[in-house]
């Protein structure tokens, strides 16, 4: 078939300290009649050195989890740890890329690289030896005097690329980092992050919408449910590697593990969409 459905806790099997840990976390916002759930009893592992994708319907709460996992928010339940230890706000040890760029514009490409050692006070000829190797690794070295809006979205993406590995965090956490880029761009970028992925491996956590783009990147894949969000689904992507964007559309077990996460994720937005059809009813005055 191509795919096999585990549970959702099965990546830290064997007794090592798993990345990322959720254990029936919940979360809410909102009070009073505008007070909605939006996690409830979610739980889940990832695995050190894990490519992991996260889908779900539209507000199933994916950037919801995306900020708990960076520590930006705290869960009203539950318990979250990376590397073992109990997460209580941001860490060094853990890096979100949003949609959004989020490149200083009123400073040049290698200034933004170097970001992170500066505020950090760690400056000094290493970092910025570093950082011109990341710049000529992700392909902009020749861009590195430019500033942002110099530069194309693939290219500021690369830029944030290159600063997150200077910080070499142990997760890098991605919340549709594509999202937005023109079609060619779009797939350029995913083969261009496969193969730095492949040179030096680390956690990720890939949140997306395009069932291809988890395909072509992940060793597992998460599909949320409805909101209030669990995990429904965790579904292992045991394709070989190296992988091509043409390759998946003619592999016929990439296309068994497509129609597995499409029937969940149709099934999932059928039950989000017919609540949030009665939810209009019941407040109308």
């Amino acid at each position: 078939m191509g795919w096999r459905a585990a549970h959702p806790l099965a990546a830290g099997a064997g007794g090592v300290t798993p990345a990322i840990a959720l254990r029936d976390v919940d979360k809410t916002y909102g009070v009073g009649r505008r007070r909605r759930a939006v996690l409830r009893g979610c739980s889940l592992e990832i695995a050190q050195g894990e490519f992991c994708a996260v889908l779900g319907p539209s507000g199933a709460g994916k950037s919801t989890l995306v900020r708990l996992i960076a520590g930006f928010e705290r869960p009203d339940a539950g318990a979250i740890t990376a590397l073992g230890a109990p997460v209580k706000g941001p860490g060094k040890d853990r890096l979100v890329m949003f949609q959004e760029t989020a490149l200083f514009p009123w400073m040049t490409t290698r200034e933004n690289v170097l970001y992170g050692p500066r505020v950090s006070a760690e400056r000094g000829p290493a970092w910025r030896s570093r950082a011109e190797e990341l710049l000529r690794r992700v392909g902009i070295a020749a861009f590195a005097q430019k500033y942002p809006a110099q530069l194309s979205g693939g290219m500021q993406r690369r830029a944030e690329i290159a600063r997150a590995l200077l910080n070499d965090p142990a997760v890098m956490i991605l919340d549709e980092p594509f999202r937005g880029l023109d079609a060619m761009t779009r797939a350029l970028m995913l083969e261009y992050y496969a193969e730095l992925h492949a040179a030096s491996p680390r956690t990720q956590i890939f949140v997306t919408t395009d069932v291809d783009e988890a395909l072509f990147l992940a060793d597992r894949l998460l599909v949320m449910s409805h909101a209030p969000a669990a995990v429904a689904a965790a579904i292992e992507i045991d394709l070989p590697r190296p992988r091509s964007l043409a390759g998946l559309v003619a592999d016929d077990r990439a296309n068994a593990i497509k129609r597995r996460v499409l029937d969940l994720l149709e099934t999932e937005g059928r039950r989000a969409f017919g609540g949030r059809a009665r939810a209009a009813l019941v407040s109308r005055p």
